[in-house]
């Protein structure tokens, strides 16, 4: 029987599952190339066997901070109010729902005629000061 030579180099690598879980973690904010070195492979190699992992990375973890900002906003999965968090809420329905705060005068227009005259004259005061034009636009 002829016997097998041993031609060196690196056993053929191994996928397993401690290796995959690294990948997970790492995948959406560390390089590959980084994420390979901690493994102990090649890029090359990472790329051929944790593809999905890889590719999957980003929208995993987009998926798992979306949930968490949801149930603080929300206050859990009971929808707990007391225990929802304000600025997670704000943030959702700003970013999310296309709401805005708004200052001043939406269209431009103001209603002046529920000021007193005192206020009237204040405002015109404050005008003039400013070199803006009267209210009246003459």
């Amino acid at each position: 029987m002829a016997e097998e030579k041993d031609l060196g180099g690196r056993p053929p690598y191994q996928v397993n599952e401690k290796d995959r879980a690294i990948v997970r973690s790492m995948a959406p904010f560390i390089n590959h190339d980084d994420i390979a070195r901690v493994i102990g492979i090649s890029d090359e190699t990472m790329r051929k066997y944790y593809r999905e992992e890889l590719d999957s990375a980003k929208v995993r973890a987009d998926a798992a901070v979306g949930q968490s900002l949801l149930m603080q906003a929300v206050g859990g999965t009971e929808q707990n109010w007391r225990e929802a968090v304000p600025a997670a809420t704000i943030f959702y329905a700003k970013t999310r729902m296309g709401w805005k705060e708004t200052i001043g005068l939406e269209h431009g227009v103001a209603d002046y005629s529920k000021l007193t005259d005192d206020q009237l004259r204040t405002l015109a005061a404050i005008q003039d000061a400013l070199g803006l034009p009267p209210a009246d636009g003459k």
